[in-house]
């Protein structure tokens, strides 16, 4: 099985001596591929050529057009995971002018609403506030207990109402906020009181819920070949789930079916694994 060693930040000048030291570690290890967005950090992996080792290119790249994937080609990329945002059309341009690259996609879990590259929101707020909760949280005693009812679905229900709260108060994204202007002129003060913003930019569902299934019969006519799974910090369990869901989804593609046929089953598999049915909230990838 092929094994990709991701570091898909972006690094200043003191951070990538201990980048470099991940890196060497990492090549020892045999992987197979790096999957990166730093552009200086691209540019030392085809300098040094550690190992012959594939490059891939981060979603976090925001390669939104030809002409920036081009420009990535001539740094060795071998494959780009192409931004959420991306239409399906757009995706098949990329696969006809670029013959030469692989494409990957991401189809499941954190669809997050904002251009990952672009990000520069606080990941982690909850830490800093509540780090005797953290530490409670990841108890390995608490951690084996969850293991144990993970195979329970109220247990799991549960969980996944927790892994919710926990992520609309870690991610600074998704926090309530209370916005006013500085200053407002006295006529307008009682106005603005009752339209002021006092709710969240977005539900933390889309991170646990998020699917793009639907897609994949256009995805396979237009010749993606790899897709991702995203979550890393998904519990084990979850995580094997996740797999046999894509896998199904996946096998329906050799059924001959209709697309119409295969909206229908894709949806019943949605029902099946998330045990609600879809409603189309929280698709990754508008469908023609």
């Amino acid at each position: 099985m092929p094994v990709s060693f991701t570091i898909n930040e972006f690094y200043s000048q003191n951070q990538l001596s201990l980048v470099t030291e991940q890196i060497e570690k990492a090549v020892e290890c045999d992987i197979d591929a790096f999957i990166v967005s730093d552009i200086g950090l691209i540019y030392k992996l085809k300098k040094e050529n550690w190992n012959k080792t594939k490059v891939y290119l981060s979603t976090s790249a925001n390669t939104f057009n030809i002409e920036t994937a081009k420009f990535y080609r001539e740094f060795g990329i071998s494959r780009i995971i192409l931004p959420r945002q991306l239409r399906i059309e757009e995706m098949k341009d990329f696969i006809k002018e670029l013959a030469d690259l692989e494409f990957e996609v991401l189809i499941l879990n954190d669809k997050c609403p904002f251009i990952g590259g672009f990000c520069s929101f606080q990941h982690g707020v909850l830490e800093f506030q509540k780090a005797k909760f953290f530490k409670i949280v990841n108890n390995k005693f608490l951690l084996n207990i969850v293991d144990l009812l993970m195979h329970n679905n109220i247990a799991k229900s549960l969980r996944n109402y927790v892994i919710r709260k926990i992520l609309r108060n870690t991610l600074a994204c998704c926090s309530r906020y209370n916005i006013q202007p500085r200053y407002l002129s006295s006529q307008y003060k009682n106005n603005f009181r009752n339209i002021r913003i006092n709710n969240y930019f977005f539900n933390p569902k889309i991170f646990l819920y998020s699917c793009g299934i639907c897609a994949l019969y256009d995805l396979n006519k237009i010749g993606i070949k790899f897709i991702k799974i995203a979550g890393r910090y998904f519990h084990k369990d979850d995580k094997i789930e996740n797999v046999h869901f894509i896998k199904e989804a996946i096998r329906l593609l050799d059924c001959n079916l209709s697309k119409e046929e295969y909206f229908c089953k894709a949806k019943q598999l949605y029902q099946k694994f998330f045990g609600f049915g879809c409603s189309g909230e929280y698709c990754y990838y508008q469908l023609s």
